[in-house]
């Protein structure tokens, strides 16, 4: 990354000495100082088929995911998301592999954090969500400070704070509704009633342009 959305992207392999451009403009390769398209690549996980899902702001400036056919490199194609669950505009923050052709998304939601795991669909050109992990009940209107995914017992540990809580850690089971609180952190001297969870108070710009944006009032 040379500047905030100015990226390019190279795929390292054991067996050669140089990365290879799959795509970007590399600033010593460039004509003028600034790149043709700001391309704001993010993680990346490699597919059960061979092909790369990756998060750029190509397609979109709240970023999304995007394949490519490594076979044949060139244009990315974007992915749909289908099955999300929140109503406002987000911002796909990080794309992870799970295991098969199952995925971790996460996004940001007006400030609020959102986490669902997706099957990948070749056949259909798209994520397809089959969970949602952080975004509604008992994790919902906070932050995810970290999430990890175990395979030995199919369930995923969550750091989950909100304005009214400090980070407590959670699991999310295997049937993917069971929510399991494992601590009991609290702000010394200071009761939770106290404290004001806060609302979605997102406004127009002058050009039509949605703000995000939350209101604090006393509790």
């Amino acid at each position: 990354e040379y500047a905030s959305g100015d990226t390019a992207l190279f795929r390292w392999r054991a067996d050669q000495t140089e990365l290879e451009l799959l795509y970007g403009e590399p600033r010593d390769r460039r004509e003028t100082p600034q790149p043709a398209r700001l391309t704001g690549f993010d993680s990346a996980a490699f597919t059960p088929d061979g092909r790369l899902l990756v998060v750029t702001a190509l397609f979109s400036d709240s970023r999304g995911p995007a394949v490519f056919d490594l076979e044949s490199p060139g244009e990315p194609r974007p992915l749909e998301v289908e099955g999300l669950e929140h109503t406002a505009q987000g911002e796909l923050l990080k794309i992870e592999h799970l295991y098969r052709d199952r995925f971790l998304l996460q996004y940001s939601v007006d400030g609020v954090s959102w986490a669902y795991e997706a099957r990948y669909r070749p056949d259909k050109g798209c994520l397809q969500v089959e969970a949602v992990l952080a975004g509604k009940g008992r994790l919902a209107a906070g932050v995810l400070e970290s999430i990890r995914y175990d395979p030995e017992s199919d369930s995923f540990v969550l750091a989950f704070s909100t304005a009214t809580s400090p980070a407590q850690i959670y699991t999310v089971e295997t049937d993917r509704k069971t929510v399991r609180l494992h601590t009991r952190e609290r702000l010394l001297g200071l009761p939770q009633e106290h404290l004001s969870p806060g609302e979605e108070v997102p406004f127009p710009s002058f050009d039509g342009t949605r703000i995000p944006a939350r209101l604090y009032l006393p509790s």
